[in-house]
């Protein structure tokens, strides 16, 4: 017989407050993945870090970060969602404060690796009580909106934010500025939710959270390493290692009498397609952004601040489409609204293509990111309401750590994809002569644009697999394997 598994937690305040409290908690960690994008030159300098070595700062955190979401959104659905948030929220608030007080690079490195797990711990914990506290329909779709709203948001105002607490205040004050944000959060976690312990615990399948976590380790430390080492023999072997492990991890599991993830999941077609899509958009989002950032600065010539200014119009955009994106679903569809917001990210890039090196901000770039951040708005909600639906509450951690892997993967598969395929554009321009000058750039900008076209397609590819939801009634129990 299955464990029984935790029932949602319930909000004991309204439950508007509850969800400001979530997305003040998912706004801090999208938050921290870009804005210690700004710091970093300042940060090699006063710490020493060697310039190969640097990159450290922000693989250290993805690592852990991306490695470990999935089994922390599954012990949320074990031992409770409430509880999880708690530890996750504590952890990435001490980290922050470790992060801020080091003195050599060692100590920042091991503060970015301790801040990505707690992120990893908050991140499908706030999620799975989004969709387990608000009924499946328009009531979680107005939910989704605003906590996908503050996702995209958070990330895309890191850049400008960083600029400015950096030069205002210095660079520790990129991380000292969770720590009001934390201490709040918790507070009102405890305040607010009450607690959803599981009827019976399950026992744990050591075996398979093992065998996932290292594998997820192994792969995100392969897509991330593409870029700066190309594909050597360490990346090779530990991408291969990785998928050994997968495998490995997909044997035990279907042996394991309680596994730790329910591959009758996966039979959700609607998990399936939104967790393509959610890949796909990360990816692309991730791509346009970085690509359009080295432009500013390194052809246009602005300053890292204002460079990340640059990309406030799309916030306040997303920010206002996201508010509209549960009446836009109740009209026309999860899948309509995602095959819009495709066509519309398709011509924002195809504006960004059109690059050239006496471009300028206004009508070379403003443009196009100004269409692909539309594109994002009408299609992260829906994406993650689709790959939700039909999901079971004891599941809708699992849910939430795969939804959460899926964006980091594909966030950093596309950008180490598409980096390579920018640089072999500039390679062919600049050839022997060493150092890219602005036209080689341009040109590797323009290849790795067109390909990037590739990203909406699969989308709307992947929402020929969308479904309408199963009646409410039929997921009181998850799928068997």
């Amino acid at each position: 017989m299955p464990a029984q598994t935790p029932p949602a937690p319930t909000a004991s305040a309204p439950g508007r407050l509850v969800l400001v409290v979530l997305c003040a908690a998912q706004f801090m960690i999208s938050l921290d993945t870009t804005v210690v994008t700004v710091g970093l030159p300042v940060i090699q300098q006063e710490l020493g870090v060697a310039p190969a070595a640097l990159q450290w700062v922000t693989t250290a955190y993805t690592l852990t970060f991306g490695g470990l979401l999935m089994l922390a959104g599954r012990f949320g659905d074990l031992y409770g969602r409430r509880r999880m948030l708690v530890v996750g929220l504590a952890v990435f608030t001490a980290a922050s404060l470790l992060c801020g007080v080091s003195q050599l690079g060692w100590q920042l490195f091991a503060a970015r690796g301790m801040q990505g797990l707690g992120a990893a711990v908050v991140i499908p914990a706030s999620l799975s009580v989004v969709t387990t506290s608000f009924a499946e329909g328009p009531e979680r779709n107005r939910a989704m909106g605003l906590w996908a709203v503050i996702a995209t948001g958070g990330a895309i105002t890191g850049y400008a934010l960083g600029g400015v607490v950096a030069g205002l205040l210095g660079w520790r004050w990129i991380f000292f500025i969770n720590l009001p944000l934390g201490v709040f959060a918790v507070l009102a976690v405890l305040r607010l939710l009450t607690p959803d312990a599981p009827a019976r615990r399950q026992r744990l399948d050591v075996p398979g959270a093992v065998s996932l976590t290292v594998a997820l380790l192994l792969l995100v430390f392969a897509i991330t390493s593409v870029t700066d080492r190309g594909v050597d023999g360490v990346v090779a072997g530990t991408a291969v290692a990785g998928l050994a492990l997968l495998a490995a991890f997909a044997l035990v599991e279907r042996r394991h009498p309680e596994p730790l993830v329910r591959f009758g999941l996966l039979r959700n077609r609607n998990v399936v397609a939104g967790n393509v899509v959610n890949a796909v958009n990360a990816g692309t989002s991730l791509v346009v952004t970085f690509l359009a950032t080295l432009y500013l600065q390194k052809v246009l010539g602005l300053p890292p601040f204002l460079a990340g200014v640059a990309f406030a119009p799309v916030s306040v955009l997303i920010m206002v489409v996201g508010r509209r994106t549960a009446p836009l679903v109740a009209r026309f569809g999860a899948r309509d609204l995602l095959r819009a917001g495709s066509v519309v990210t398709i011509l924002g890039v195809l504006w960004l293509s059109r690059m050239s090196v006496d471009g300028d901000y206004f009508t070379t770039v403003l443009p196009g990111i100004l269409l692909t951040g539309l594109g994002a708005g009408l299609s992260f909600a829906p994406s993650m309401i689709v790959a939700t639906s039909g999901v079971a509450n004891s599941d809708q951690g699992l849910a939430s750590g795969l939804v959460s892997t899926a964006q980091q993967l594909g966030g950093a598969t596309g950008l180490a994809v598409f980096a390579t395929v920018a640089t072999a554009g500039m390679d062919a321009v600049s050839g022997s002569s060493g150092r890219p000058d602005a036209h080689a750039l341009v040109a590797g900008f323009h290849l790795a644009y067109l390909w990037v076209i590739v990203l909406p397609l699969t989308t709307i590819l992947a929402t020929t697999l969308v479904r309408a939801p199963a009646p409410a009634a039929k997921l009181a129990e998850p799928p068997r394997t």
